[in-house]
C-alpha cells in the first residue's frame, strides 16, 4: 500500500526534483559561461526563496496546529 498523496508530498518531490536538476546543471557547467552562470545563480535564488517560504509557512501554521495535536517538536 503506497502512502496518500497529498500536498507536502507533492511539494517535497518537487523540491527533490528541482535540486536534482540544479546539481545536474552544475555538473555540466563550462567555466566562463557567464549566461549560464548567471540562470543557475537565478535558479538557485529561485528555490531558496520557495524553501524559505515552504518552511516559514510550516512553522508559522502546521508545527503550531501539530502541538496542539501533542506532536512533539
Amino acid at each position: 500500500m503506497t502512502a496518500p498523496l497529498t500536498m507536502n508530498r507533492l511539494i517535497h518531490a518537487a523540491v527533490r526534483r528541482d535540486l536534482d536538476r540544479l546539481a545536474a546543471a552544475l555538473d555540466q557547467f563550462r567555466d566562463g559561461d557567464v549566461g549560464r552562470a548567471q540562470a543557475l545563480q537565478r535558479a538557485f535564488a529561485n528555490l531558496r526563496r520557495e524553501l524559505t517560504r515552504h518552511h516559514e509557512g510550516e512553522d508559522t501554521y502546521i508545527w503550531p496546529m501539530l502541538a496542539k495535536a501533542g506532536v512533539a517538536p
